[in-house]
């Protein structure tokens, strides 16, 4: 929910169509994953039946109530690390750090996803909170395309630690590697589709 968050509020700033089409790229890449997993890794289609509780109108109070605490809970948690993640990242550029680390991932951010080599930082702070790092690219001057591509590749990417520790405690090892390795090719392979549509349009 934190991510959304940040997500509307860094990519709200170019207009809908961008949220949209964020949304949009997102539902293709999972059915179009989905769709080549179900002809490649054999298995059976189990079928899960659930029952609803009936459904009623939601009370105006309650809705209030749960936003207010959801709303507090994310300004005393996620407003903090945002403004540790600006904080880190400008610390990084005056030492000098961030120009080694850009150095590194340049052939990917600047060559594929046609990104400023600094923005690799946000990539790095994902892998510990997703909502901070779309928080810190807000802190980029970046075109509405390049928002785009960097926010569409951090949320196909790498999960985030507390992800990555839930999936170790619902699968084995081997399979979560090769769920994240999945991951980064997915997000790499979308990334460079949109740098190459960044270069078409620039």
């Amino acid at each position: 929910m934190a991510q959304q968050v940040m997500i509307w509020y860094v990519l709200g700033r170019y207009g809908l169509l961008y949220i949209l089409a964020l949304y949009l790229l997102l539902l293709l890449a999972m059915a179009t994953l989905g769709f080549i997993l179900n002809k490649i890794i054999p298995g059976e289609n189990a079928t899960i039946l659930l029952e609803f509780p009936p459904w009623r109108k939601p009370k105006l109070k309650n809705l209030l109530k749960k936003s207010y605490f959801r709303v507090v809970a994310f300004l005393r948690t996620g407003v903090p690390l945002i403004f540790l993640g600006i904080f880190v990242v400008n610390l990084a550029y005056y030492m000098g750090t961030i120009t080694a680390i850009a150095s590194i991932f340049s052939p990917v951010m600047s060559g594929l996803f046609k990104l400023p080599s600094e923005a690799c930082l946000a990539l790095i702070i994902s892998t510990l909170r997703k909502d901070v790092a779309v928080g810190i690219l807000g802190g980029y001057e970046l075109t509405p395309l390049q928002t785009l591509t960097a926010i569409t590749v951090i949320t196909l990417g790498f999960p985030c630690i507390g992800s990555f520790a839930v999936m170790l405690s619902e699968f084995r090892l081997k399979r979560v590697l090769e769920m994240t390795a999945l991951m980064l090719i997915a997000s790499l392979l979308i990334g460079s589709l949109l740098g190459f549509l960044y270069t078409l349009v620039t």
